[in-house]
């Protein structure tokens, strides 16, 4: 089925017919959270939700389980939208199949046409063609419900994990082709000069035209690394949208400056002057930069995200994991971070111990909100909780989704009983509202076998037609505090130990 914002229009206004009426009482102190369950699988996975940044309407992913009905026994791309609770189908992958989307590109200060890009080996666009069902690049435009391809290889080329920025005018992906084409003809856009014949895995940066092909002499290869190195995970962004295709942040485990880095690590790469470096912690942390190891002890760090065109003019803000001692105090876990692009700073917003982690950060809008999963107890137990909850507050350690407010809020999004897990979390750029996958029975009765679900966290205001009586149904898959089912835990966060902090007022 195609996405038609019609048709989610008239959806969403069937509904708000059908449950309109007064707000409960209990709904008057502004933001009220949701938790709705989106797929009801009763086979089949389901891959890291992309909720929409700028506006937050939408939540697209791939699933090979019966989303929309049978299901079809390979990986198909979906969208939901938020208001109307319509599922679509993006995908009719039948020679093939379709993965890795990204979230929806937004409109605002751009004229385009919003996408999502994705990767296939289906023949989706007759222009180019893929009968040789090669992994390719595509994307698909939300209103004329039109694919084109990006890309167009041949095997063993492989491209995966796109990420597109918010304004649409650039994607990032991995890929193992030798897909460099730029001499230098675009002023803004110099050339690397490097080339992938030896097929290591490498990050490129495509630029695209006002019709959302590829501009001819912009695709430019980030990384470089000999045969049997790699560099993967990119995201692309900037503190407003007409710098969307600045700066790209991705992984590598291969020393990209030289230095004698080892392990895996992060590194930028500069649109405009060309040039690659390395995550700088700050001169006020430490003017040597990030840890990048040593032949014995190689350093690992994870999950790369950054954060998208800022209404408050600051950042770009990227986050990311690693349980290297960043900042000296004391880490010796996977925990969170966060780093300042543009006058380099880097905060700890996790102090989780070993054998627990905080991992796969999202950031929101101008970095104020970060929400990831964590293993940890990570409230304050010393410090009430809003409701006076009692510690401890995730006492058998499942992974659990949080988010924080600054590095003291914290909120508690969900509070299973394991074994189940709740993950791979999306923010809305204002931090409102979050996805994330979850193989719990979050919403009891709703997913009773534990299989691989899409999760929507939301806070709404009074006047939303889910708080009206009756529209928000434990049946239907919708928790709510006026239904009883769901409260999230809200509280002090656990501070990060300052005892060898490098500067104890800037990160710790």
């Amino acid at each position: 089925m195609r996405y038609s914002p019609t048709r989610s229009l008239l959806a969403a206004a069937v509904l708000t017919g059908l449950v309109m009426g007064p707000a409960p009482v209990s709904a008057k102190r502004g933001k009220i959270p949701l938790l709705i369950q989106v797929t009801h699988n009763t086979v089949g996975d389901v891959s890291a939700p992309k909720l929409r940044s700028e506006r937050g309407e939408t939540v697209v992913f791939a699933s090979d389980g019966d989303v929309m009905g049978p299901a079809p026994g390979h990986r198909e791309i979906y969208i939901w939208d938020t208001a109307s609770q319509v599922m679509s189908r993006v995908t009719n992958s039948v020679t093939g199949e379709s993965y890795d989307p990204t979230r929806a590109t937004d409109d605002t200060q751009t004229v385009r046409a919003e996408y999502v890009a994705f990767v296939s080996t289906a023949d989706l666009d007759p222009t180019v063609g893929n009968a040789d069902g090669n992994p390719e690049l595509f994307l698909w435009e939300l209103l004329s419900g039109e694919f084109k391809q990006l890309t167009n290889t041949t095997w063993p080329v492989e491209n995966k994990t796109p990420f597109a920025s918010d304004s649409g005018r650039c994607i990032v992906f991995a890929s193992t082709g030798d897909l460099d084409d730029n001499a230098g003809a675009i002023q803004t856009q110099p050339p690397t000069g490097w080339t992938n014949s030896d097929g290591s895995q490498e990050v490129f940066l495509m630029m695209l035209d006002g019709d959302n092909r590829p501009l001819v002499g912009s695709v430019t290869q980030v990384s470089n690394g000999p045969a049997g190195t790699a560099s993967w995970n990119p995201v692309i962004g900037d503190y407003y949208f007409p710098r969307q295709c600045q700066q790209t942040f991705y992984l590598s485990d291969h020393d990209q400056l030289g230095e004698g880095a080892t392990g895996i690590n992060i590194y930028r790469y500069k649109r405009n002057g060309a040039f690659v470096d390395q995550f700088d912690l700050g001169p006020r942390e430490n003017p040597d930069g990030l840890p990048i190891g040593g032949p014995l002890a190689p350093v690992v760090y994870g999950s790369p995200m950054i954060s998208g065109a800022s209404r408050f003019a600051t950042g770009p803000y990227a986050v990311y994991d690693t349980d290297v001692d960043v900042i000296a105090s004391g880490n010796a876990a996977p925990n969170v971070y966060k780093y300042r692009v543009q006058h380099p700073r880097t905060w700890q917003y996790t102090a989780v111990p070993p054998p627990y982690y905080a991992r796969r950060p999202a950031v929101s809008d101008g970095g104020d909100q970060i929400a990831f999963e964590s293993t940890g107890e990570l409230m304050h137990h010393k410090k009430k909780t809003r409701a006076g909850e009692l510690p401890p507050f995730n006492s058998d350690h499942n992974q659990e989704i949080f988010r924080t407010k600054g590095r003291r809020r914290m909120r508690q999004i969900t509070d299973s009983v394991g074994p189940c897990e709740n993950g791979m979390v999306s923010i809305q750029d204002n931090g409102t509202s979050i996805a994330f996958r979850s193989t719990c029975d979050l919403i009891p009765g709703n997913n009773p076998d534990g299989v691989p679900q899409i999760f929507l966290y939301k806070q709404v205001t009074d006047d939303d037609p889910l708080l009206a009586p009756g529209a928000c149904l434990v049946s239907d898959g919708c928790c709510s505090e006026g239904n009883g089912c769901y409260h999230s835990i809200d509280g002090r966060a656990e501070r990060v130990p300052k005892k060898n902090c490098l500067n104890k007022r800037r990160g710790c």
